[in-house]
């Protein structure tokens, strides 16, 4: 796992917005549309229509618009409204109103409500093209980086750089298909350690990639998600077939708070639900400890009446110590209300004495009371009562009466909030909890209903414009990095990457002589951790294609050391793409074989300074072969093979007849192209159907440096320069090796090239022209693959 960076927090550029005040309506209006009697609520600039059903008050929302782009309202008669919206489709309300009041109630209601979002979207518009620092997420790493993002070109385009004022990659808003709040994209999901808040992130959403953002202040984060989404819908008017749905406020407040409620049971571990349930629980028992609290006067009066029976014990214990027992004073004081318990409420002893003798007693005795009523409590008394005592002087029989009735009271105070606690707590975990959970969770289950349907869009165009590019007969191009050395890590420049993966289809190069940055577009990025499984999975539909009937061609392009030999030919441990492919294609022909009958064949050649070597001869330098026009190569060995056990073997013969013809391996490799090719032939079972061959020609080309002394090399790219252009003449003949590829790099056929890229900053100049060689084969077509029929 990942320890978050300590980056520098960079002061906020983008001031909140202002608070704008809540505009609602709700009621029933007559629909032109449907001429019926249906339920309208307008709220945050968003019109909502349910419709009314039967027996009941129940209501079904069928559609909701909202008023920030573009709505236009007109008056149509004394109680009819006219509106007009375009998001999320373009739809005109004809509504009347019952009454004139409510005409006058709903048109003052829409008319302000356009009114404030008009001026909202103008704000966010004004926040966003003065832009701010935001976290980015690589697709190829899925490290994040800071860089400062703005809106451009009055808002049409969003603009992201490394620091303000500096070089800057942009994308349209005519290629974003919307806006996706939180981190639900293959970015943000891949990554171990996700290093912001799950509701800063957002990601806009393209036909074949994601630009993957998050917000740093939080005040920022709605004007971000919700004014790109603005943005993005005005520069689609109207909006194209897969546009996204937009967000209104309340939506994304919702999603805000389902985000942070989600992060905050992550973090403890549990599910979204046992969170809550445990949160309104905790809730629940606060509420009932504060309700304890009405008790404490109780409390006061019970430390009264303990220090009464202390008191009385007291004055027992005195009357058993003095010599006058019968003292009618003494009586007197023991049978006054002081004293007494709760259910005496009289003393005859005190009504017989006599008047004359009453006085001066009590005189006598009040020193007496004035030092008992200042004893500590018992020694057994509970430990909430050890306060102070307090004075009772004499007299206070009134006082201690009231406060004994005091006690009934707060007594049946406490019984009463007791009883009420106990039913809002049974309320609270009966029914609102579970009724807020089961909401909850059918929320969470839409989110991700929504989450699945986005992932599946994104999916499903991939796949369309991958068979756009198939029709369009386009090469496809993806870009694998080797990893970085030690002794290259040395060299690097301080603090940024040479190479650095932006998404899943685009990567950038840093120069650090002219701190520059430059950007390219390639139809998929392999970074230094993907290995040779995720190589094959990208070529596997083409290698497969020559068991349908088809020509194709896979090609290892690149500088000398990075790494072609190991993505080819790969090591004991990890196969390479050769060996995969040989074994793939038995494997899915062995599957077929109720389909028909399908014959394999293999040879190898090395062209190394445009001679051409048969690597399955017994001595490869005995004969030089020659190239017809048609890339066939008389005299070539074809091996058959029957199984993928015989087809690496076969290989494996290939390269140890290929290391023979090296004097100087390192140099050998460099000036060296290798030509693998596998030709089968189909013969379908069914009666009457077509036989077909296929071609498939698995290439490792030499290094692409200095090309001008490798006519091969130096051949291809003028090929590959010719069909980008369109000219009607193709120079194949300019060497042997573009004379072998000319059926599976021609009409017809199809084609990966695996661009080869160094990591390093001492090999940029070589990665750049390599990736301008990239954007040139990318605009190649082909024409639409067509199967070889054999008669």
């Amino acid at each position: 796992m990942r320890v978050p960076s300590k980056a520098i927090i960079p002061p906020s550029c983008i001031t909140a917005l202002p608070r704008f005040p809540v505009i609602e309506c709700r009621g029933n209006l007559l629909n032109e549309e449907t001429s019926a009697d249906e339920y309208f609520v307008l709220r945050s600039g968003e019109l909502r229509r349910f419709q009314l059903m039967s027996f009941g008050t129940r209501k079904v929302l069928r559609e909701g618009v909202y008023l920030f782009n573009g709505a236009a309202l007109e008056k149509r008669g004394l109680k009819t409204i006219t509106l007009n919206a375009t998001l999320p489709r373009s739809v005109e309300y004809v509504l009347t109103a019952e009454t004139e009041a409510d005409f006058d109630r709903w048109w003052e209601a829409i008319e302000a409500s356009i009114k404030t979002e008009t001026r909202k979207t103008e704000l966010l518009a004004e926040g966003l093209a003065n832009g701010s620092y935001l976290h980015k997420y690589n697709y190829g790493n899925y490290k994040r980086k800071q860089v400062y993002v703005w809106l451009a070109d009055e808002g049409r385009k969003l603009r992201w750089a490394n620091k303000k004022g500096g070089s800057f990659s942009e994308v349209g808003f005519e290629e974003v298909l919307g806006v996706v709040y939180g981190p639900v994209t293959s970015t943000f999901l891949r990554s171990s350690y996700l290093e912001d808040p799950s509701f800063m992130c957002f990601s806009l959403i393209l036909a074949d990639r994601t630009v993957d953002l998050a917000c740093i202040h939080e005040h920022e984060l709605r004007i971000w998600v919700l004014g790109l989404q603005r943005a993005i819908v005005r520069a689609n008017v109207p909006p194209p077939a897969g546009m996204l749905p937009a967000m209104s406020d309340a939506q994304f407040l919702w999603r805000k708070a389902i985000l942070k409620l989600r992060q905050s049971a992550q973090r403890e571990g549990v599910t979204l639900k046992t969170f809550i349930t445990r949160r309104l629980t905790t809730v629940a028992d606060q509420a009932r400890r504060r309700s304890t609290m009405l008790l404490e006067p109780a409390t006061d009066v019970l430390q009264l009446q303990i220090e009464n029976d202390a008191l009385r014990q007291a004055l027992d214990e005195a009357e058993h110590q003095t010599a006058a027992d019968a003292s009618p004073t003494l009586a007197a004081v023991r049978s006054s209300p002081v004293l007494a318990g709760e259910d005496d409420e009289s003393s005859e002893g005190a009504s017989q004495l006599p008047p004359s003798t009453a006085g001066p007693q009590d005189i006598a005795i009040d020193p007496f009371l004035d030092d008992v009523a200042h004893m500590p409590p018992p020694t057994d008394a509970p430990e909430l009562y050890e306060t102070e005592p307090i004075h009772i002087p004499p007299g206070s029989v009134p006082t201690v009466q009231s406060l004994r009735s005091s006690v009934l009271r707060l007594r049946s105070d406490n019984r009463r909030v007791r009883s009420e606690m106990e039913r809002n707590r049974d309320e609270v975990l009966n029914v609102l909890l579970p009724n807020l959970a089961g909401a909850l969770e059918e929320q969470s289950a839409l989110i991700a209903a929504k989450d699945d349907r986005i992932q599946a869009m994104m999916a499903e165009r991939r796949d369309m414009l991958n068979q756009l590019l198939e029709a369009k007969g386009n090469i496809r191009l993806f870009a694998r990095i080797r990893p970085l050395t030690a002794d290259e890590a040395r060299h690097e420049p301080k603090g940024r990457a040479t190479t650095l993966v932006e998404d899943e289809s685009r990567l950038s190069i840093y120069t650090d002589a002219d701190t520059n940055v430059q950007s390219f577009d390639v139809d998929g990025v392999l970074g230094p951790a993907d290995g040779q499984d995720v190589v094959f999975e990208r070529c596997r539909g083409v290698v497969l294609s020559v068991l349908d009937g088809f020509n194709a061609s896979v090609i290892a392009y690149g500088p000398t050391g990075t790494n072609k030999t190991e993505t080819m030919m790969g090591t004991p441990d990890t196969p390479g793409l050769m060996s995969r492919s040989l074994a793939e294609l038995f494997a899915v022909r062995d599957s077929r074989a109720a389909e028909g009958r399908v014959q394999i064949t293999m040879a190898a050649i090395e062209v190394h300074n445009d001679d051409v070597h048969d690597l399955l001869r017994g001595d490869p330098r005995s004969k030089k072969l020659a190239v017809k026009e048609d890339s066939s190569v008389p005299g070539l060995t074809e091996r058959t093979v029957n199984s993928g056990e015989e087809a690496l073997a076969v290989l494996s013969e290939a390269s140890a007849h290929r290391a023979t013809l090296a004097k100087n391996m390192e140099e050998h490799s460099a000036k060296s192209n290798l030509i693998v090719t596998v030709r089968a032939k189909i013969a379908p079972a069914a009666e009457g159907a077509a036989s077909s061959s296929g071609k498939l020609t698995m290439v490792q080309l030499a290094g692409s440096e200095l090309v001008v002394r490798k006519a091969g090399v130096s051949a291809f790219r003028d090929v590959i320069q010719s069909l980008s252009k369109k000219e009607a003449s193709v120079p194949y003949d300019k060497s042997k090796l573009t004379m072998l590829l000319k059926d599976t790099l021609g009409e017809s056929a199809k084609c990966v090239i695996l661009l080869h890229v160094s990591p390093s900053q001492a090999a940029v100049k070589d990665t750049i022209t390599s990736l301008q060689f990239a954007a040139t084969a990318r605009r190649a077509e082909l024409g639409a693959a067509r199967k070889t029929l054999r008669k």
